[in-house]
């Protein structure tokens, strides 16, 4: 319950940043559009939420679509990027090799989880 309600904020705002991009490309955005965006997720998640009789399928696919990436994907990513502007040679191979690997580990963890969650459907 609690990686819901700290991931939950965070993937609504990536999932409406994306979709506002795709629409709208990259022109500024007024309070009236989010505002819009917000009200629309919102309905939307709801509206699946009503129809699924077991919440747990629910936070299932919430953690290993925001749980994993949150505590996984992102800093393998962010070590990647330290990795690149590392000085030494050496350090910068290492970086890589690691942060890639705990990166790829990442992505399979989410495949499973996503796969498990539907299989149990």
């Amino acid at each position: 319950m609690i990686v819901m309600i700290c991931s939950y904020p965070l993937l609504c705002f990536c999932f409406r940043e994306c979709l506002e991009h795709m629409i709208y490309g990259v022109n500024p955005r007024t309070y009236r559009l989010n505002a819009t965006f917000a009200i629309c997720t919102s309905l939307t998640v709801g509206l699946i939420a009503s129809f699924l009789t077991e919440i747990i399928l629910i936070l299932d696919m919430v953690s290993a679509l925001a749980g994993v990436p949150l505590v996984i994907i992102f800093p393998g990513l962010l070590g990647l990027r330290s990795g690149i502007e590392s000085s030494s040679r050496l350090q910068r191979i290492l970086y890589i090799c690691f942060n890639s690997a705990y990166v790829a580990m990442g992505v399979v963890l989410v495949f499973i989880g996503v796969v498990t969650t539907l299989l149990t459907l």
